[in-house]
């Protein structure tokens, strides 16, 4: 599973949660740093969890599409993808309905 915004505050709760039923999770966030070590403090609190770090600023299409693409490479496939960065919700605000739909699906194919 992919979370954005997740290396603080409620993305990081949603990622202990997760970790905590088994789930393996990528933690995201624009600040690197900040990323690395959430994924590192998650890794050494949930010995044997897959967690990786990607920075990205999700709300630059590219950076979203890496990190996408990042994920799937590691985690073999993406099942569950939590927008919790709240650039994305601006981003999509700003683009009529139509594109935000395309946008997902470039992101997320059928």
């Amino acid at each position: 599973m992919v979370i954005t915004g997740s290396s603080k505050g409620l993305g990081l709760a949603l990622a202990e949660q997760f970790l905590e039923t088994g789930d393996a999770v990528v933690v995201s966030s624009r600040d690197k740093s900040r990323c690395e070590a959430a994924a590192a403090d998650l890794a050494a609190r949930f010995p044997g969890a897959t967690v990786r770090a990607f920075p990205a600023d999700v709300s630059v299409s590219e950076q979203a599409e890496a990190l996408a693409d990042f994920a799937a490479a590691e985690l073999s496939r993406i099942d569950i993808w939590v927008n919790n960065a709240g650039a994305v919700l601006s981003l999509c605000s700003r683009l009529d309905h139509q594109n935000c739909i395309a946008c997902q699906h470039s992101l997320w194919p059928s």
